[in-house]
């Protein structure tokens, strides 16, 4: 189904929209805008995704801290008991994705833990 169709019945009452931003996009973001590197938009981002046609924005800001808490603790462990090192983030999907198709020899080194999207999912 393309983006269209989704808006279409998104438009018929069918669909509602959910919009999850990561913590880095709302500093992020406004230099493509022109505004000075660092500026925090999240309020004008909300607004334009609310624009869009999206009903609910998240910002995944409490399960990215969730999942740093959660590969500190795998690191410490690795370090206390010989685990595999260095500790590579599961944080980014695309960068699993990533180490699975072109260095598979480092997928051990990847932590257990799932993306911060995957967190405030569940």
């Amino acid at each position: 189904m393309g983006f269209s169709a989704i808006l279409k019945e998104q438009e018929n009452g069918q669909k509602i929209l959910i919009a999850q931003m990561a913590p880095s996009v709302r500093v992020s973001i406004g230099e493509e805008f022109g505004m000075a590197t660092g500026t925090i938009v999240t309020k004008k981002l909300v607004g334009a995704l609310k624009k869009a046609g999206f009903h609910y924005v998240f910002d995944t800001a409490t399960s990215a801290d969730i999942v740093t808490l959660e590969e500190t603790q795998e690191f410490i462990e690795r370090k206390k008991n010989g685990g595999r090192l260095p500790i590579f983030t599961s944080c980014c999907p695309g960068f699993v994705s990533y180490i699975e198709h072109a260095h598979p020899e480092y997928v051990d080194n990847l932590c257990s833990s799932k993306s911060p999207q995957e967190v405030m999912g569940a």
